[in-house]
C-alpha cells in the first residue's frame, strides 16, 4: 500500500511537471508580430520578415495584447533631421542662458539698443562730415583743372591722381553710409527678437 502511495505521488509530481512544462510551452509559443505591410495592410504573423523589422512593429500575444512595441528605425535623412533639430534645440538654449545673463528687465534692453544705435548715428555723423570734405574737395579740383584746359595747359598727372582718389573716397564715404544704415536696420530687429524672445522666456518662468 505504501508503494502504491508513493507511486501515485510520483505520478502525481510528473503530471504536474508536465502540465506546467506544456503551459510554459504554449506560453511561449503564443508570440506574434504585427506590422503594416508595403501595402500599407496591418499583418500578424508568428514570424517577422527582416525587412519589416526596420518599419517598425509590435510584439502581441494570442489575445492581440501589445507585449512590446518597436519603433520604426530612423531613415538617413530622418536621422540628420532630428540630429539638426536637437543642435538647434542646444543653441538656442545657450542663447536663451546668455540672454538672460546680459538682460534683467526690458528696460535694459531698449537702453543697449538706444546705445548701439547712438554709436552708429555718431559714425554716420563723422562720415557725412567727411563726405561733404571730399565733395567739396572735387569740386574744387575738379575747377582747377577745368581752368587749366581753358587756358589749354595740361592737368597734370599729380591733379589727375588727386581728382580720382577723392572721388574714390566719396564712393567710399556713401557705402559707408549705407552699410550704416544697414546696421540700423539690423539692430532693430535683433533688439526686437531679443525683446520677444525675453517676453517669452519671462511669462514662461511665471508659469
Amino acid at each position: 500500500m505504501f508503494g502504491q502511495m508513493k507511486r501515485s505521488k510520483s505520478i502525481g509530481v510528473l503530471t504536474l511537471v508536465g502540465a506546467l512544462s506544456l503551459s510554459q510551452l504554449a506560453s511561449a509559443e503564443a508570440i506574434f508580430y504585427r506590422y503594416v505591410d508595403a501595402n500599407g495592410q496591418r499583418v500578424i504573423t508568428q514570424t517577422l520578415p527582416p525587412k519589416m523589422a526596420k518599419r517598425g512593429y509590435e510584439v502581441v500575444n494570442v489575445r492581440g495584447d501589445v507585449i512590446r512595441k518597436v519603433e520604426a528605425a530612423l531613415s538617413e535623412e530622418a536621422y540628420a533631421k532630428l540630429k539638426a533639430d536637437q543642435e538647434a534645440a542646444k543653441r538656442q538654449a545657450e542663447a536663451d542662458r546668455q540672454l538672460l545673463i546680459r538682460f534683467r528687465s526690458l528696460s535694459e534692453i531698449d537702453i543697449a539698443r538706444e546705445r548701439r544705435v547712438n554709436d552708429i548715428q555718431y559714425n554716420q555723423t563723422m562720415v557725412k562730415a567727411s563726405l561733404e570734405h571730399e565733395i567739396q574737395e572735387l569740386a574744387r579740383l575738379t575747377r582747377k583743372a577745368a581752368d587749366l584746359e581753358r587756358k589749354e595747359l595740361e592737368v597734370n598727372e599729380t591733379l589727375k591722381h588727386s581728382i580720382d582718389t577723392t572721388r574714390e573716397g566719396i564712393q567710399s564715404r556713401r557705402q559707408q553710409l549705407a552699410d550704416y544704415d544697414q546696421q540700423l536696420v539690423g539692430i532693430a530687429r535683433e533688439f526686437e527678437l531679443y525683446t520677444e524672445r525675453f517676453k517669452y522666456l519671462s511669462s514662461r518662468a511665471i508659469q
